[in-house]
């Protein structure tokens, strides 16, 4: 069994999923069924299994078995991944603790009192994406002004604001020009499977302006971007 703290550098989208190989999550290339014997549907517990496409690999699809448990109240207490492709038959999971939300922002106040965001130069995004070789965009963005960035995570969630529709992603990175008065925010997703992605970077002004947007993908995993 592995063990794992919750630090600043864990606290992103997709902390559960990639610190515990979990994946309580929808994808839509991912299906999912109740076979003979194995699903259930029932007041204390449902368990399934969900199956997708690999590439790369000797089989042409993987599965794991998902379970999930409630208490007496119907509420979430446990979740369970089995990978059926894994031989070890180890099994990962979540316990979910009666903690209030109180309680909970006690714990990690001084982890995300001040977020570490990286540095870019907006100067130098403005000269590389002019390159026909980019995937850009500089005009009719949800973003117009009227919502002031503050830190971070106002820089995130107004960057996924010009994505309204993206289903899933991984996560988002936050990066700042102090002197130009500006954010970058780059958001990472799957594009078919677990070893290919694509990348969106989204550049805003300190009063909530989107000025360019940049797609960059399908890449994959050891691949570097432009």
């Amino acid at each position: 069994m592995a063990l794992y703290s919750l630090d600043a550098s864990s606290l992103r989208g997709s902390f559960a999923d990639s610190s515990f190989n979990l994946s309580f999550f929808e994808r839509n290339n991912k299906t999912a069924s109740f076979p003979e014997g194995v699903g259930v549907i029932s007041d204390e517990m449902v368990l399934f299994v969900l199956t997708w496409p690999v590439a790369g690999l000797e089989m042409p699809e993987a599965s794991a078995q998902l379970t999930y448990k409630f208490n007496a109240q119907g509420q979430l207490i446990r979740m369970e991944y089995l990978p059926l492709y894994d031989t070890s038959g180890s099994i990962s999971f979540l316990e979910i603790l009666d903690t209030s939300a109180e309680e909970i922002d006690a714990k990690i106040r001084s982890y995300t009192k001040d977020l570490i965001v990286d540095n870019f130069s907006w100067q130098e995004a403005q000269v590389k994406y002019t390159d026909a070789d980019f995937n850009i965009r500089q005009d009719s963005f949800a973003n117009n002004g009227g919502t002031p960035i503050t830190g971070p995570v106002d820089a995130a969630k107004l960057a996924l604001k010009e994505y309204p529709d993206l289903p899933n992603y991984l996560d988002s990175d936050v990066y700042r020009d102090q002197k130009a008065g500006m954010w970058k925010v780059t958001i990472r997703a799957y594009v078919d499977y677990q070893s290919t992605y694509f990348f969106r970077d989204v550049y805003l002004t300190d009063d909530g302006q989107t000025k360019l947007l940049v797609y960059e993908g399908p890449l994959s995993f050891d691949e570097p971007r432009k």
